[in-house]
């Protein structure tokens, strides 16, 4: 996956989610953590999963996600590096998103449609 179709599926996602969870979006003024509630998290995970089987290599989400530290609880119980890899590129992968639907939520960020991956 290239730098761009990476991105691109990081602002579709977002948009995606921000249009799905708008009023808890709200509520909790755009913020995506565990603060702001585990529903809202659980959901973007949700989400997620179905993105994740798009990336032809998981390497590749975490060669280009902002998230530079993976916390530790996220691979330790894994017993398989498969499991290690899928914990690590979902938690980058739901930090780049979370922090791009915030920015749409309050405004910092356009909705953009059609997002071509």
């Amino acid at each position: 996956m290239e730098k761009k179709q990476y991105l691109a599926l990081v602002l579709r996602e977002a948009n995606a989610f921000v249009n799905a969870h708008e009023a808890a979006l709200e509520a909790s003024g755009g913020v995506i953590d565990a603060a702001s509630g585990k529903a809202l998290v659980a959901a973007l995970e949700g989400q997620l999963k179905a993105a994740l089987v798009e990336a032809d290599h998981l390497e590749d989400v975490l060669k280009w996600s902002d998230l530079k530290d993976v916390r530790p609880e996220v691979w330790r119980g894994a017993e398989e590096w498969s499991e290690v890899l899928a914990g690590a590129a979902m938690a980058a992968l739901a930090h780049d998103v979370a922090a791009r639907a915030s920015d749409i939520a309050q405004g910092r960020m356009p909705r953009m449609d059609n997002i071509q991956l």
